[in-house]
């Protein structure tokens, strides 16, 4: 029969409309601040010079770098994890890569 085979499409694609008009999770949004964050300072300028300021801006660089990306690596495999079911959050999760920490980075 035809009908249960719609009624079944139906429900999918109302169950899928119903997700991406849920309100996006608050531990998937503050992620997002963190790690953009995070890659905003990953991807300033490093300069090599010897002057005082420098080496003052590039121990700006390095503490904010850590501050923001230590741990978003974790952090992004595990709401991955969490919302694996979810397709509006595993499409904003998408466009980040899955390992930035410099400790990973070879």
């Amino acid at each position: 029969m035809i009908a249960p085979k719609i009624a079944l499409v139906l429900l999918a694609l109302i169950s899928s409309i119903n997700s991406w008009a849920q309100p996006i999770p608050k531990d998937v949004t503050s992620f997002v601040d963190t790690r953009k964050t995070c890659d905003h300072f990953q991807s300033e300028p490093w300069d090599p010079g010897d002057e005082p300021e420098v080496k003052e801006r590039r121990e700006f660089l390095f503490k904010m770098t850590k501050k923001y990306c230590a741990g978003t690596d974790r952090r992004l495999s595990s709401l991955r994890k969490k919302y694996r079911n979810n397709n509006r959050v595993l499409t904003i999760l998408k466009g980040f890569e899955d390992s930035i920490e410099l400790a990973n980075k070879n």
